[in-house]
């Protein structure tokens, strides 16, 4: 008995010198990290994918006769409408927008800056400016800011977090060097919300010639053809265990994959594995870049040698 005694006090003891043993190490010896130095650099930023934001539903599901019921049933009273002092000047066509409740249960909240208030589910609203028009916001899932409408693009709008107390943009902004312009990198949280389903997408009817071996800079239906991904996960009920997703460092694959989790909701969620740079300078490059190489391989074949051996002029000739 005094034995097991001694042995468990052995183990405890070993496992306090472990932890301080592992908490030096991470506070004074600098470990060779998993990525580059410079992939944390803000410099990388843009071409990093930012997490999906908080979407705020504005439409309820419920009436107001629904919610009248359920009061009745839970405080044994009658909700009755409001009991008003001076005559209403709101219009009888006014209902609230979340629970369609009539006039007489709406009353001015705030005097005559405009606010109305509905006394059966509290919701405040103004007639003039409604947000309930909109039938979602979306909201930085760092700061639960409402985001900004930027820019629209030909198959994507921008949503910005323009908070500067948000903690994604404080943090990124630490990064950034003494003397350097913080408008030269991108330190906000963006959003792109796509107007083109390409998960509708008819991959079978797609013209002969809309492959290319012109691998340029990257045109408007680089999301699309990350989205040919598709055909991967055609017959695939589910990911396999040890499933993983191989690319380079361009950032249309992760937003891709993240097209892929948010369509899927949840079912094909995955993470993209990406080898940077021409050397194995890093732990995932020596891992990784051989599944990079052959891609590689056979993007030089058709470029380099297919396109001469058979005698075209240009790369049009070689696309037909």
């Amino acid at each position: 008995m005094n034995i097991i005694l001694y042995l468990l006090q052995t183990i405890q003891y070993l496992y306090q010198q472990n932890c301080f043993l592992i908490q030096f190490i991470c506070k004074y010896i600098p470990l060779r990290q998993w990525a580059f130095d410079d992939s944390h650099s803000p410099e990388y930023q843009k071409f990093k994918t930012d997490a999906l934001p908080k979407i705020i539903c504005h439409k309820q599901d419920w009436d107001w006769n629904d919610l009248l019921a359920y009061y009745q049933l839970r405080y044994h009273k009658t909700l009755k409408p409001v009991v008003r002092r001076k005559e209403c000047d709101i219009p009888e066509d006014c209902h609230c927008p979340s629970c369609n409740a009539p006039m007489p249960y709406l009353y001015r909240n705030n005097g005559k800056k405009g606010q109305i208030l509905c006394k059966v589910c509290q919701t405040a609203f103004s007639p003039e400016k409604n947000r309930f028009q909109k039938q979602y916001t979306l909201k930085c899932p760092h700061c639960s800011h409402a985001l900004v409408h930027k820019k629209d693009r030909k198959h994507f709008i921008v949503h910005k977090c323009v908070n500067p107390k948000c903690s994604y943009y404080l943090h990124n902004l630490s990064k950034v060097k003494p003397g350097k312009q913080k408008n030269e990198y991108k330190l906000h949280y963006i959003y792109r919300e796509f107007t083109v389903d390409f998960f509708r997408m008819d991959l079978n009817s797609l013209p002969k010639n809309a492959s290319s071996l012109k691998f340029r800079k990257h045109d408007s239906h680089v999301m699309s053809l990350c989205l040919a991904m598709r055909q991967v996960f055609l017959h695939l009920k589910e990911l396999p265990k040890n499933f993983k997703f191989i690319a380079d460092g361009y950032s249309a694959y992760p937003l891709a994959a993240q097209q892929f989790d948010l369509e899927s909701k949840g079912k094909f969620k995955f993470d993209i594995t990406q080898v940077i740079g021409l050397t194995n300078d890093d732990e995932v490059s020596k891992k990784h870049r051989p599944y990079k190489q052959m891609i590689e391989r056979l993007n030089r074949t058709c470029k380099m040698s297919y396109r001469p051996t058979n005698g075209f002029d240009s790369y049009d000739g070689a696309n037909y």
